[in-house]
């Protein structure tokens, strides 16, 4: 019996060290993943001028962008341009197109 208990005691060690593993190995591949894809967002933004200054934050296939834009088409050639990425689930834009002085 104590033998049996010897084995049962190894598999579940076994078994544990399998799960834990696995998931450190998730978690290490998965900020490589975002950088890969943070990478290629800000490559696409630094092809115009006045995206260069866009802030990028990736978290998995979530984007968000923010920072200054000087007007509603480059907002939404920001968005288009990051939708484009391969891998882009989401994104969240916190671009703020200033008020024009008066």
């Amino acid at each position: 019996m104590t033998a049996y208990r010897g084995v049962k005691c190894g598999l579940l060690v076994a078994a544990i060290v399998a799960v834990v593993t696995a998931g450190l190995t998730q978690a290490a591949a998965f900020p490589a993943v975002a950088q890969v894809a943070q990478a290629a967002v800000e490559r696409a933004l630094a092809e115009e001028e006045a995206l260069r200054q866009v802030s990028v934050e990736v978290r998995g296939q979530v984007v968000w962008l923010r920072g200054i834009v000087p007007n509603l088409a480059a907002k939404n050639r920001a968005i288009e341009l990051v939708l484009a990425v391969d891998g882009v689930d989401s994104l969240t834009s916190e671009l703020v197109i200033p008020l024009p002085e008066s």
